[in-house]
């Protein structure tokens, strides 16, 4: 029988990551094998390592991916079977902020900071101002704004990265290249 594909976890990581993809399916047969494949190039990508848990998962290590979307492929190689992922991998460039505009606050918030930098996504980038998620609006690859929240005077620490909010559910966050920038306070 061939493979079939169900699931691909996680289903986004920032490039230079090492990445353990899980995939989930079934009729793996013993020695089944996966590569992921560019959508834009067909070129394949090997696993460092492979290790099947049963007839229904795959755990897989890459290492040095580009930045693209890829198909996941698992092949049974006895029959010469082979399954293509409709549920894309997609390899990211890591988000990096340059500069706050203004660099200082009130301590109440309310003002509305400029983020200048690189590779924000609209629905992917957040920013998280010491441990607490703040709403971004994503002007563009380069920009994005958010309200400033009250913060005690000094130093807030803000931490930018790019990830999607499966990811975050399912503990994934920790794979994602994070900038911490200081946003300097004051009392008005």
């Amino acid at each position: 029988p061939s493979p079939a594909i169900s699931s691909v976890s996680p289903n986004r990581v920032c490039d230079g990551s090492v990445v353990e993809l899980n995939v989930i399916g079934w009729n793996f047969e013993d020695g089944a094998a996966m590569h992921l494949e560019e959508e834009s190039t067909g070129l394949p990508h090997q696993p460092v390592w492979l290790r099947q848990v049963g007839s229904r998962s795959l755990v897989a290590r890459f290492e040095n991916l580009p930045a693209s979307r890829f198909d996941v492929v698992v092949e049974n190689l006895s029959f010469s079977t082979s399954a293509k992922s409709a549920l894309a991998f997609e390899v990211v460039k890591p988000v990096a902020a340059t500069d706050f505009s203004p660099p200082t606050a009130s301590s109440g918030g309310g003002g509305v900071i400029t983020v200048t930098g690189n590779n924000f996504r609209s629905g992917l980038t957040r920013l998280f101002v010491d441990v607490a998620e703040v709403p971004v609006s994503v002007q563009s690859a380069s920009s994005l704004t958010f309200t400033a929240p009250s913060h005690a005077e000094g130093s807030a620490v803000s931490t930018l990265q790019n990830d999607s909010s499966e990811e975050r559910r399912v503990g994934k966050e920790g794979r994602f290249r994070v900038a911490p920038y200081h946003l300097k306070t004051n009392s008005v």
